[in-house]
């Protein structure tokens, strides 16, 4: 689910992105933050559902100077760019 790539840790969530996983998707990506990752990409390709509950841990994720977090979602293509 988290893995480190050059620039960029990139977590993606797999199966069904619902109340049961909120919990971890939140470890996650606040074991990041805090981790003072410099850029953050949430790849949501591998998820057949995502419902409020884990939409509302994504909106939820901070971004601050010099770091970023983007979401990718294939059926929508870039649902919110904070890098740059």
């Amino acid at each position: 689910m988290v893995s480190a790539r050059e620039g960029y840790t990139l977590v993606s969530p797999l199966g069904e992105g619902d109340v049961t996983v909120r919990l971890r998707l939140h470890a996650a990506l606040t074991a990041q933050v805090r981790a003072e990752t410099p850029n953050l990409v949430v790849d949501l390709a591998g998820l057949a559902y995502i419902d409020a509950s884990c939409v509302q841990v994504l909106s939820r994720r901070p971004c601050e100077p010099g770091r970023g977090i983007v979401h990718i979602c294939p059926w929508l293509g870039r649902c919110r760019s904070g890098i740059g």
